[in-house]
């Protein structure tokens, strides 16, 4: 670019011009002379003048330039939006190459037309001028295909929609109706016996509406309901998601997730607001106060291992009667869109056995219910094992002294005592042994915290068959308090955890326990409906209104291979130069 006119007019120095000499005339935009000295020469070449000495008064005006050669625009691309910004300049500018082409009375060898005035246009600068016209062509073309697509999928408004739908090609299965203020695509599957498996509806404000299974949904993947439709690929992606949804459900044998139980549990939660999404979040579904727990609902598949949290309700204050209608709602609601709920898991906390005795006509806690989604069949209720467990333990745990009255199963007329301080004492007399009897017991088993009450691994370390044997081999010699009656009903809530516990066929074998050895038949079901799997973390209670996916925990097999390539180490090889003879086990001390 050549430099910009100045303020000050100045007049013309070419031969025989007259350009802003005359106060009356219009003044014309005049140019500075380059200063690159090649092109010099050429400009004075131009205008006639053989022996011309330039100095910074000396200007040619526009009239002797050809319109090409003069920018009097600037253009500019919005890295945002992808569009061409065009702004004027405050002065015209002389392309970087310009010479002056028309000069009046100069003989027709020295005024041309030509950008050069000495010789033809080289091949490099003929090459690039070539892919420059051809690039200009190239997007012009473009713009113009671009506009003539957009003025072909944009809608703007519904009279609009109903033009160009006419014109619009639905994916396989679907269907158009037009009405005076709707458009519905429907999707129809059995055509021999059409039932209507998917709706998408178009309002005349141009919100979109989606209904599966007589259930209105509000959000499909990313996308966010009601959408309002300014593109018909916009309809398009959306019937071509929802038909490649339903597929997935179908390959992966979904009919199997269907038949579901639905397990609630309560979370604490720390009363506070949150700002999150753009939302506030923090206070009770119901009322204004803040929220103390919420009530999670999740499914779990009995044929697979589908799981989802399909509602979250936080709460202040809860009581049956509220409880019930939700837990009703959320029954029939999976009963719409193709589940069936063969029962409810839950704990034994008084609100959750209220709310379930209202499915009877007489309120009352019974095992099985009509199920209110359809009376034919039964809903069946089931206390959580682990929370039977923890409870157990924290009843133990809560009782004056720590003692804990229990039948003798061989003689019901007779009761036995299990006393807490038995643990705390053999963890005591162990607590400098290197090898130990209740190697299980630690002091965050023996004193948990409100928290740790809550970690069932911390209530199995205690019902462990290991303590039992412990407690009847210290017991006698260290006169722990009740550790026969202790021992024994270790003993048997531990046997009871074992035949709740089974969820594989091999676990017995694998464990060499024979109580849960075979037992995947007669329990294993059983276990899941009971729920002994689930974990809502209070972390997911915070997310979005939307639902929830839960992953399934890694498998024990893979942590185990994977700890096991972090801990390698040979036992035959450690033990290879021990060597313990009669005399050693004779100075080993009792406890040891």
């Amino acid at each position: 670019m050549l430099d910009t006119e100045r303020h000050v007019v100045s007049t013309c120095c070419v031969p025989a011009c007259r350009s802003n000499y005359d106060q009356e005339s219009e003044k014309v935009s005049v140019f500075s002379f380059p200063k690159d000295p090649n092109l010099q020469s050429k400009w004075i070449k131009a205008i006639c003048r053989e022996d011309f000495i330039i100095t910074k008064n000396s200007k040619v005006c526009k009239l002797h330039f050809r319109d090409v050669d003069i920018e009097t625009t600037v253009n500019m691309w919005d890295e945002k939006t992808g569009k061409k910004v065009t702004a004027p300049l405050s002065y015209p500018k002389l392309a970087a190459d310009a010479i002056p082409v028309f000069v009046p009375g100069c003989p027709s060898y020295l005024s041309s037309t030509s950008t050069s005035a000495t010789s033809r246009e080289s091949p490099e600068a003929r090459r690039n001028r070539l892919e420059n016209d051809f690039l200009r062509k190239t997007i012009s073309e473009n713009v113009e295909s671009y506009a003539q697509y957009k003025n072909k999928v944009s809608v703007e408004t519904f009279e609009d929609l109903k033009f160009k739908i006419d014109n619009f090609k639905v994916p396989d299965k679907w269907i158009i109706m037009k009405h005076e203020k709707r458009v519905n695509f429907l999707l129809i599957c059995n055509p021999q016996n059409p039932k209507l498996q998917c709706s998408v509806g178009i309002n005349e404000d141009l919100s979109v509406f989606v209904f599966v299974e007589n259930v209105k949904l509000t959000s499909i993947g990313n996308l966010r309901l009601p959408e309002y439709i300014k593109d018909m690929n916009v309809i398009d992606k959306l019937l071509s998601d929802i038909n490649q949804r339903i597929s997935e459900r179908e390959d992966s044998g979904m009919s199997e997730d269907k038949l579901v139980i639905l397990l609630m549990d309560e979370i604490h939660l720390k009363e506070n607001f949150y700002y999150k999404w753009g939302y506030i979040v923090g206070n009770a579904f119901n009322d204004e106060k803040l929220a103390k727990s919420a009530h999670v609902f999740m499914i779990s598949s009995l044929m697979s291992p589908y799981k989802e949290v399909v509602h979250i309700l936080p709460v202040n204050k809860m009581t049956g009667e509220v409880l019930h209608t939700f837990l009703k709602n959320i029954v029939i609601g999976l009963h719409n869109i193709g589940f069936e709920v063969l029962g409810v898991v839950s704990d034994n906390h008084s609100i959750n056995r209220k709310a379930i005795s209202y499915f009877s006509n007489s309120p009352e806690v019974k095992i099985v219910y009509p199920n209110p989604a359809d009376e034919n069949k039964p809903l069946y209720f089931v206390i959580d094992t682990v929370h039977i467990l923890k409870n157990v333990r924290n009843n133990w745990l809560n009782k004056r002294n720590q003692d804990f009255k229990y039948p003798n199963f061989s003689n019901m007329e007779i009761s036995e005592t299990a006393s807490f301080e038995a643990l705390k004492e053999m963890h005591a007399s162990e607590s400098t042994s290197l090898l130990k009897y209740g190697f299980n017991l630690s002091l965050k088993t023996l004193y948990p915290s409100n928290l740790e009450r809550q970690n069932v691994k911390l209530a199995v370390n205690i019902f462990n068959s290991s303590i039992s044997i412990a407690l009847k081999e210290l017991g006698p010699r260290k006169h722990f308090k009740n550790w026969e009656g202790t021992a024994n009903c270790i003993e048997i809530i531990s046997r009871w955890w074992d035949i709740v516990n089974v969820k594989t066929p091999l676990k017995g074998q694998r464990l060499r326990n024979i109580q849960t050895d075979n037992l995947e038949e007669r329990f294993g079901k059983y276990r899941q409906l009971a729920g002994s799997q689930y974990h809502v973390s209070v972390r997911q209670i915070f997310e979005s209104e939307a639902k929830l996916r839960i992953q399934a925990v890694m498998p024990l097999a893979l942590t185990s291979h994977n700890f096991g390539r972090k801990c390698e180490c040979n036992v035959a090889d450690i033990l290879a130069n021990c060597m313990v003879d009669k005399d050693d086990l004779d100075e080993i001390s009792d406890t040891m």
